[in-house]
């Protein structure tokens, strides 16, 4: 395997871990926090490349998000989503999706996915189930414009 394709595999790795560590709701972690300067070395990832590593694509509308803390002092964002389309793997009909960021008090966390605006279209790409829901590849969330979303996943199906 070649030296590029094994470190962007370790990242993207490394990533998913990150998205969901450190969660737990109200309850009390007893392991801190992923640092959120660790998401900053993300490999981006072509829409190709992301399709053949997500197990799950969806088409989804965001139904609004919420900060919790995680591991003490530590905000993570819980958005939910309703599913319109599914383009690979299965997905309920709604699910939470939470990261790491947001603001509790004076404690700000970047994110390493941009937020969700409620109501608006996005195509994600998923990964395993975490601790509340899917992970998501934050390289590969793509906000759906005016236009629609037919030719973009007219692409991403040419990929699978």
């Amino acid at each position: 395997m070649k030296p590029g394709i094994l470190r962007l595999g370790s990242v993207v790795l490394a990533a998913s871990a990150l998205v969901v560590t450190g969660c737990g709701g109200n309850s009390v972690s007893v392991s801190p926090a992923p640092s959120p300067d660790r998401m900053r070395d993300l490999v981006p990832l072509t829409t190709a490349q992301a399709a053949h590593r997500a197990q799950r694509i969806a088409l989804v509308v965001s139904l609004g998000s919420r900060v919790v803390e995680g591991a003490p002092g530590t905000p993570f964002t819980r958005t939910t989503f309703a599913v319109k389309r599914v383009l690979k793997g299965e997905l309920p009909r709604r699910f939470v999706l939470q990261v790491i960021g947001g603001r509790i008090g004076d404690e700000v966390v970047d994110s390493p996915v941009r937020a969700f605006a409620k109501a608006h279209r996005y195509i994600v790409f998923l990964g395993p189930d975490g601790p509340v829901g899917p992970t998501i590849f934050p390289q590969a969330v793509h906000p759906v414009g005016q236009r629609g979303p037919e030719r973009a996943l007219a692409r991403i199906r040419s990929y699978l």
